[in-house]
């Protein structure tokens, strides 16, 4: 009787070990996934400011004193924002200006707004904080290149037009409709210093919306995710790129996507 005892208290030990072994591995695998990210973000934060640093010492020139005065800063980011926008005059044939402070994207054309929007919220990256903020103004002080995007919708809605045979067909020509009306815009922008901005329509309450926003979130966390577990394995720090996430309506975001060239420029200010 009693060697049945210890064996069933066996079985249940054994049965306990095998529920939670992997749960134990998933937990200790989940933590050291964000500790090595937390890193990753950690030292993209110390080379930012290093590079800067070494700037500085390369042309021989004072380290500007601010002793973390808010209005000094503010007016630098100022300063920063009026330099990058007036760069913006030369983009071709047309520019994007973001100012978080004002919550406001404007569509520019030789320095002249051509349309405007509400940013209706934002959020940044907490590493983008955890800059020297002398040198992130020094870096927005010049508008940042967008080298790569992805959207929901295409950069421009498709027509189809075919010769017509008389006059009664050349008023009928034929044309697609631009359906993109119907999709949730959203869109992402990665930039030439490896900032990347996130573009999402408002939410609705359509399950579409939801639907679409997951998948194209996930999408690039995925890839992201396999990369970094590529890196961790070869005992390699993850790459890291700082994201500023904001959110307009769809008609906007629609406009604002297709307005702006796939090269184009755009003058940013976070603060």
């Amino acid at each position: 009787m009693q060697s049945n005892h210890s064996e069933r208290v066996k079985s249940r030990r054994r049965f306990f070990w095998f529920i939670a072994s992997p749960i134990f591995l998933i937990i200790v695998f989940m933590v050291y996934y964000l500790f090595i990210n937390v890193q990753s973000a950690n030292r993209w934060v110390n080379d930012f400011n290093a590079r800067y640093e070494a700037e500085l010492i390369e042309k021989n020139l004072p380290r500007q004193a601010y002793s973390g005065d808010s209005t000094y800063l503010s007016l630098q980011r100022q300063i920063a924002f009026t330099k990058s926008r007036l760069a913006l005059t030369k983009a071709d044939p047309i520019g994007l200006s973001i100012n978080l402070t004002d919550n406001i994207a404007t569509l520019e054309v030789n320095g002249v707004t051509v349309h405007s929007t509400d940013i209706l919220d934002f959020n940044i990256s907490r590493s983008l904080d955890a800059i020297d903020p002398l040198w992130l103004a020094t870096e927005l002080s010049k508008p940042l290149q967008i080298v790569s995007s992805r959207a929901t919708i295409a950069k421009e809605p498709i027509i189809v037009k075919t010769a017509p045979k008389d006059t009664l067909e050349a008023a009928n020509l034929a044309t697609v409709p631009d359906t993109a009306t119907n999709i949730p815009v959203f869109f992402e922008l990665t930039f030439n210093n490896g900032f990347r901005m996130v573009v999402l329509q408002e939410k609705s309450e359509i399950n579409k919306y939801d639907r679409e926003r997951l998948k194209f979130l996930a999408l690039p966390a995925f890839q992201r995710f396999r990369s970094n577990l590529k890196n961790m394995l070869k005992f390699k720090t993850p790459d890291y790129s700082p994201e500023i996430r904001l959110t307009v309506t769809g008609p906007e975001a629609r406009t604002i996507y297709r307005a702006i060239p796939e090269e184009g420029l755009v003058s940013l200010r976070l603060r």
